[in-house]
Order: structure tokens, then C-alpha cells, then sequence
């Protein structure tokens, strides 16, 4: 089943999942979501698979709850990112990840409490703790530090020593 929705004659999303049932609520539950796409101002859509939903609410006051197996795609930023569950609420103009939060591209891996993308142009953003990995093979620990610190207050770079060497193991870095 193909479920493309429109507001205004705009193409607000698309759903392509093997169930969709209708409540009698007019809530809708939805299994086997292949294709979930989430229109976004000024972005591409957010496009991701999940394994069930429910979708209740009026045009422009809608909100959905989708979980198991959520992977989205970035492809302009060139990320992947894992959910356990994802709230989107229409009128807000967000949507929310819940539980833990799993970040992947070519040169990081990285995790965070919640993720949440903005839907009106506003950028997404990840919440405390976020931890990343990257492969920096290029970088010494203090050019990462400077592009990390710029423009942020409060900055720190500490560097690990081991049996009296002059060259650190591990750099840990933090901004915010």
C-alpha cells in the first residue's frame, strides 16, 4: 500500500508499508513500513523504514509514532542514523527520536541521547551525550580540537600519557 498525503494540494509525505489499518478512532496503524517519507522545508525529505506506526490527528495537528528497525538515510550529509522510535508531530514541525541514538558515516561513528529533526528549516540537532569516533588519520589532536571549539565558550582537549612517554595514546575532546 502507497499512502501519499496532501495538504494544501502539497505533498506532505509518502508511506509505503504492507499494512495499514484504519481505528475507529481514524487513527491508523501501520506494519511492514518500507518507505517513510517526511517532507522538509528547504531540505530533502526524511526518508526511513520501520516496522510499525500509528498515525492519529487532523491535517496540520497530526502526530505519528513509528518504531523497531528505524534507520534513516541522509544522504546529503552522507550519515546514517539508528532509532529505536521516532515522534513526529506535525504542528510542532519536528521529529523526535526516543531511546538511543546510533550515528554512522565514512568518517565517524558516534552516539547521542536523541536526535531531533526540524521540519521548517530549522537544523537538526543531536542531545547530551553525544560521543563520537573519528578516523583521524590527517588530524592531530589540536587541528580537531580547533574546528570543534570554533565558536563555542567552553572548549577542552585532554591528551593521555602512558609510562612517561612524550606522545598521548588517546585525545579526548568536548565543546557546547
Amino acid at each position: 500500500i502507497t499512502f501519499t498525503d496532501l495538504l494544501g494540494g502539497n505533498r506532505r509525505g509518502v508511506i509505503d508499508a504492507d499494512e495499514v489499518e484504519q481505528r475507529p478512532d481514524g487513527s491508523f496503524r501501520l506494519r511492514g513500513i518500507d518507505r517513510l517519507e517526511i517532507e522538509r522545508d528547504n531540505a530533502p525529505p526524511l526518508v526511513l523504514r520501520a516496522e510499525a506506526g500509528v498515525i492519529a490527528g487532523k491535517p496540520g495537528k497530526r502526530t505519528m509514532h513509528v518504531e523497531g528497525g528505524i534507520e534513516i538515510k541522509d544522504e546529503a550529509a552522507g550519515m546514517s542514523v539508528r532509532l529505536q522510535a521516532l515522534d513526529w508531530d506535525e504542528e510542532k514541525g519536528e521529529a523526535r527520536s526516543s531511546g538511543s541514538v546510533v550515528l554512522t558515516s565514512p568518517e565517524m561513528t558516534g552516539s547521542a541521547a536523541a536526535f531531533v529533526y526540524g521540519l521548517r528549516g530549522q537544523p537538526a540537532t543531536l542531545r547530551l551525550p553525544v560521543r563520537v569516533e573519528v578516523d583521524a588519520d590527517t588530524e592531530t589532536p589540536v587541528s580537531a580540537f580547533l574546528k570543534l571549539s570554533r565558536g563555542e565558550r567552553r572548549a577542552f582537549l585532554l591528551e593521555s600519557v602512558e609510562g612517561g612517554e612524550r606522545s598521548a595514546r588517546f585525545s579526548f575532546l568536548g565543546a557546547g
